[in-house]
């Protein structure tokens, strides 16, 4: 805001005080409270930037409405806009001025170069009279816009990997990115803080590239350090500056190393090994490396199962386990077996099993077992004649004689125990019932017993009368 005595605009001269800051507000209907207040209607882009007074106001929108605090009544206020644009890829900035009394209202339009529209509150008298009315000034001719100053822009210039290493003797590249704001001419780069025997070289970046490279190449006699080279990029009047750490390495002493060892492998198996027909035995095998790591494959030639077999020890065991495994049918008798263990680096040993295969073990004696037979049906009659149960024994895996009982007997029935003796597998059991039995049928359980094995079965028992 600045003090001023008479300003001609619109074609009227006014006399003007200093103005009170504006604030953003609303388009809601002035309330009684706002009798002293101007309101300030703005229209322009709903991108551009305002400046209110020189200050950039934060409100948005193609709209934007400002309330000032209470003003004096009777006197002229002036408030500046300005307001900034992309249009076309160009930049516009339109500026004006609002001249407002107490309670009144004005409309400022920045979209088109024109002045703003002022609207006046209803007449009010003033408390003092003006002792002179204001003089009226002839408006001049409009004048063209001035055509905007052109914009020179800037740019940044930027290291990704702004830390490089290198061994003496060696090249490498880092790219170099470029952030233009309105800025399209060409970037020349220059370098300082280099120590000797480190050169970094690159071409320009042209106007239409956002990115370039650095080769940055050490001597093999370059001296070891870490060093900050300046990198500045230059553009007429412009320049962008970024600083690139360039670390040379200290030179690497070969050393000779002494002649490698020999590899060696050494093979633990067991001289003599039995195993009987039909069974699976393992054979332990043990190795030991020297000057070497890695795994060790141990082979076995003269097995009846195969010409070779093979067994693998992994690098981190020393020892494993083959399985043999021979069928019944395997000639008995002695085998004689050749070991070889092969390692890493033609590392060799070997070795000699005789392997000694023996008769089938005989089988395990089995387990004995009684099984009793008979008819399956026992038909009785009441007050009849004794009926004849045939019982035969079968015995397997074992001798001796065989006692047998009749449980579950009906009432009125009576069957005798019996014992088949050693010589014999079959006895006749008697069977009798009372005149006063009634008709019945039940199931009879026949147990047999020895003292190495015992037998069960069910005998189905009918009575009926004559």
């Amino acid at each position: 805001m600045k003090p001023v005595s008479t300003i001609v605009r619109l074609g009227i001269a006014l006399s003007l005080s200093m103005t009170a800051a504006l604030v953003p507000s609303s388009a809601d209907e002035p309330t009684k409270e706002d009798e002293n207040r101007v309101n300030i209607t703005v229209r322009l882009p709903a991108d551009a930037e305002l400046f209110v007074q020189g200050k950039l106001t934060t409100m948005t929108g193609d709209v934007r409405y400002f309330k000032s605090p209470p003003l004096a009544a009777g006197k002229k206020y002036a408030y500046s806009f300005k307001a900034t644009w992309k249009e076309n890829g160009k930049d516009v900035t339109r500026e004006t001025e609002a001249i407002v009394r107490a309670g009144g209202t004005a409309e400022v339009d920045l979209r088109v170069p024109v002045e703003p529209v002022v609207k006046k509150p209803d007449p009010k008298p003033d408390p003092k009279p003006d002792p002179k009315p204001d003089p009226v000034v002839k408006k001049p001719d409009p004048k063209p816009d001035p055509k905007p100053e052109p914009v020179v822009g800037s740019f940044k210039l930027t290291l990704p990997e702004p830390t490089l290493v290198l061994d003496p003797g060696q090249k490498k590249s880092v790219a170099l990115q470029v952030q233009r704001d309105h800025f399209k001419e060409p970037i020349k780069l220059t370098f300082t803080g280099l120590p000797e025997k480190v050169a970094v070289t690159s071409s320009r970046v042209a106007g239409d590239q956002s990115s370039g490279k650095l080769e940055v190449t050490v001597d093999k006699d370059a001296a070891p350090g870490t060093f900050k080279v300046g990198v500045t990029g230059t553009g007429g009047t412009v320049s962008g500056h970024a600083t690139l750490t360039v670390t040379v390495s200290k030179p690497v002493v070969e050393k000779k190393e002494p002649p490698a060892k020999p590899a060696v492998v050494k093979l633990d198996v067991p001289p003599t090994v039995e195993v009987k027909a039909g069974e699976k035995k393992k054979l332990p095998v043990k190795v030991s490396r020297e000057n070497f790591t890695g795994p060790v494959t141990v082979e076995f030639f003269g097995l009846p199962t195969a010409k070779k077999t093979v067994l693998t020890i992994p690098a981190d065991q020393s020892e494993g386990e083959l399985e043999l495994n021979f069928d019944k049918g395997t000639k008995v008798g002695p085998i004689d077996v050749r070991v070889a263990a092969i390692g890493a680096k033609s590392a060799k040993a070997g070795g000699q099993i005789k392997l000694v295969v023996q008769a089938p073990a005989p089988p395990p004696p089995k387990d004995p077992v009684l099984t009793l037979e008979m008819p399956g049906t026992l038909p009785l009659q009441v007050g009849g004649f004794t009926k004849i149960l045939p019982v035969r024994v079968v015995r397997n895996g074992f001798t001796g004689p065989v006692a047998v009982k009749f449980e579950n007997l009906p009432a009125g029935v009576s069957i005798k125990d019996l014992t088949i003796a050693a010589d014999a597998d079959q006895a006749e059991a008697e069977a009798t019932v009372t005149a006063d039995v009634e008709v019945t049928e039940a199931d009879l359980k026949v147990l047999g017993s020895s003292d190495k094995a015992k037998g069960e079965f069910t005998l189905k028992v009918t009575v009926s009368k004559k």
